[in-house]
């Protein structure tokens, strides 16, 4: 871990006081994935039966066979389930997580509105937005998706952004800035329909307000991303960890990037990654060891000093991908715990309001 300390104090002593805080208030929010199901309560195996596993059978004494290197502490569980939904509450609540980023395919997709009713109805202030995952008709790993016509995409889009803001954008617990709704958007997303972002987010911005953030790229020296969108973002720095090293990554160069092209920005944290139960859909795993917490302490330390408007963790509950903080039977709660820590000293930073990076020197 010599390699992680050395960068992160380098990265600090650069540019970690250099930064302004931009206008938006500052949230920790976590990637939620609300898609697994149990006959026990939906009547059908959902996400945990991935890649050809059978939960109704065990690998080892109390462990079902799961798409999963890790497993639950509170055993398999469905997303729809009320007594999930209250536990996930209270974790979130207990890491200092403000709000969900809910994976989000479609006008079908019933958990989000789910969700949110539960909250209204326990009290929660705990914040929703949706996480838009895929243009309509374009299939999951299709990124170009040059079978759909231009102008279709732009209708189905247009249709499933109004579809969000006029269903889920005036709720109590959805997430919003300066009283508009939220609305994140993929990376998958917005390269199916690249060429057409930036018409379909004016046209919707012209009948309905919301704000909206693009998943963009780290590593590049300017943004794969249309300049309609409000903010940026990226799902995880995994590929950048794995193939080209910690100590490439530029957090507080990605939010003076950001900043100066107008956009706000979030920065990323993950525990680790291990996508290694993905047998055949992935058959050359990504493994990114959690070192007893190193690495999630490291990017930690390096976000808060570059002042983000807001810390994404990656993710609550992506069992797959083994980057979830959600209790399990391997760590405990140690990741809920050490996200409160974290996200408690986030926040307490002071803001200073009239700082700003002079770009052009």
């Amino acid at each position: 871990m010599r390699s992680v300390a050395v960068a992160l104090c380098a990265v600090l002593l650069f540019c970690g006081l250099a930064l302004a805080d931009g206008a938006v208030p500052r949230y920790v929010l976590a990637f939620y994935y609300p898609w697994y199901r149990t006959p026990f309560y939906s009547g059908y195996w959902g996400h945990w039966n991935g890649d050809g596993h059978n939960p109704d059978e065990f690998v080892d004494e109390g462990r079902r066979d799961i798409a999963a290197v890790h497993y639950p502490a509170s055993d398999v569980y469905d997303s729809l389930d009320p007594q999930t939904i209250a536990r996930h509450i209270e974790e979130s609540r207990a890491a200092g997580i403000d709000g969900w980023i809910v994976s989000w395919w479609g006008q079908d997709d019933e958990e989000v509105a789910i969700i949110l009713d539960y909250l209204e109805e326990q009290g929660s202030n705990l914040k929703v937005a949706v996480y838009y995952e895929i243009v309509p008709g374009c299939g999951g790993q299709d990124y170009l998706c040059q079978s759909v016509p231009p102008e279709e995409k732009i209708r189905a889009v247009e249709d499933d952004l109004f579809f969000i803001i006029d269903n889920f954008g005036s709720h109590p617990n959805y997430l919003k800035v300066g009283g508009r709704p939220v609305i994140f958007v993929y990376t998958r997303a917005i390269a199916q329909a690249y060429f057409q972002w930036s018409r379909i987010i004016s046209d919707v911005r012209a009948m309905r307000a919301f704000y909206i953030s693009g998943d963009s790229n780290l590593t590049l020296s300017d943004f794969i991303i249309p300049r309609a969108f409000d903010h940026v973002h990226f799902y995880n720095p995994t590929w950048q960890i794995r193939y080209l090293g910690f100590d490439t990554l530029n957090y507080c160069d990605y939010v003076r990037r950001a900043r100066a092209q107008g956009f706000g920005v979030a920065l990323t944290v993950i525990p680790g990654y291990d996508d290694s139960a993905l047998v055949y859909s992935r058959p050359h795993p990504i493994i990114i060891d959690r070192q007893d917490g190193e690495l999630y302490r490291a990017l930690w330390d390096i976000s808060i000093g570059c002042r983000p408007d807001w810390i994404l963790v990656t993710s609550f509950n992506e069992w797959h991908e083994g980057t979830e903080i959600e209790p399990s039977l391997e760590f405990g709660g140690q990741y809920i715990e050490l996200t409160a820590q974290y996200a408690r000293r986030f926040k307490l930073m002071p803001v200073p309001r009239l700082m700003r990076l002079e770009l052009e020197r």
